[in-house]
């Protein structure tokens, strides 16, 4: 390492630990005694102000951070990091909501306040220091976050746009409004939360969702698979007597880790009722569910028995259902939407690892 970088590094970790942040200088194991790593600090601070290098899992301060830190006295750096410097193994939320002051409160008590009690830091764009553009830097914290809340009351453009890309990125997304009327039609049977404006009712409830998000996150880190619902397509089986649809499911596994995951013993999908499910063709053994509050579990037999580094594999099945029925007098459609979650269950040599999957599908009649 050049020596300028060196006296850099120490200039920063000297300024930063007289600043009582109490950053720690480890040497990695075989590395020269000129060679500080940071390890068990809060680089994503520093990452996400462009001031640390990440390269295969080694942490180094970029000079820009002399910038930052050097000569600030301890309040107004404590200031700039807004939630001061952080264990690794914090989870991030990033928060999107309109640049307006009347959602202060609903920001510092109804979200960052119980999300600080959990141990996980909640951040909106406006309490960071960056030298990019404002909508770069929105992007960067969307794809850099564990979790993204969305404050959707009064239908604000950007914070859908922002939404969007959330979703595109596979982010877990928490949405709150004070009105079910504010969140769109196909976000509907997304995970959201309707406050009425009470701080109190958006604390409690989101105390529940950041604990499902933590355990979503949780499965990932602790098998080394992640899950995404990468296609759901649907076609309309209608005749004179009933209307059934066939609901088509790719579901992506990969492994973005630097180790193989757990070994996959089996697959479970679990349904509410009326549902079949196939698999290459033939029909999925099924059983009563142990999973409130479904009621069936479909055995599918997984496409890897492991996934390793960087690697990726797909789950095909389709499940039928029928709709309607003119034996039971109800009215025959051209076009039906179906919503709701469901749940892919990996069981593996390290336990079950539960997926939600959120469900939005419309089945149309072809006519020819």
């Amino acid at each position: 390492m050049k020596d300028t970088e060196t006296r850099e590094r120490q200039v920063v970790l000297g300024t930063i630990a007289q600043c009582d942040m109490r950053i720690p200088s480890l040497r990695a194991p075989g590395q020269s005694k000129n060679m500080d790593v940071i390890y068990s600090i809060d680089y994503r601070w520093l990452y996400n102000r462009n001031l640390l290098n990440r390269n295969r899992g080694v942490f180094d301060l970029k000079p820009p951070a002399m910038a930052v830190c050097a000569g600030r006295p301890k309040q107004e750096l404590g200031r700039y990091t807004g939630a001061a410097l952080m264990d690794e193994n914090k989870l991030f939320a990033f928060v999107l909501m309109p640049f307006d002051s009347t959602f202060d409160d609903l920001y510092k008590f109804g979200i960052k306040e119980p999300a600080a009690e959990l141990g996980i830091i909640a951040e909106r764009v406006d309490e960071q220091l960056f030298s990019e553009g404002i909508l770069e830097r929105i992007y960067r914290q969307i794809e850099l976050a564990d979790i993204v809340v969305a404050e959707m009351t009064g239908m604000n453009p950007n914070v859908f746009y922002e939404v969007g890309y959330a979703h595109g990125r596979g982010k877990l997304c928490i949405l709150s409004t004070a009105s079910a009327d504010d969140i769109p039609f196909d976000l509907k049977h997304r995970r959201h939360i309707v406050h009425h404006n009470s701080i109190q009712t958006l604390k409690e409830r989101l105390v529940d969702e950041l604990l499902w998000a933590r355990g979503e996150i949780d499965n990932i880190r602790r098998s080394h698979i992640q899950v995404r619902l990468q296609q759901v397509s649907g076609t309309l089986q209608k005749t004179k007597y009933s209307a059934a649809a066939d609901v088509d499911f790719k579901i992506d596994l990969s492994n973005e880790s630097s180790m193989p995951s757990a070994e996959i013993e089996a697959a479970y999908f679990y349904s509410t009722k009326g549902w079949t499910v196939l698999q290459d063709g033939r029909e999925c053994p099924s059983t009563e569910s142990d999973l409130q509050p479904f009621d069936r579990r479909h055995f599918l037999i997984p496409p890897v028995r492991r996934l390793h580094k960087n690697s990726w594999a797909q789950v095909k099945f389709q499940t039928k259902k029928t709709l309607a029925s003119t034996f039971k007098g109800e009215e025959l459609k051209d076009s039906y939407r179906v919503t709701g979650r469901s749940v892919l269950r990996l069981v593996t040599a390290e336990g079950n690892f539960d997926y939600e999957l959120p469900i939005d599908v419309t089945v149309d009649d072809i006519p020819f």
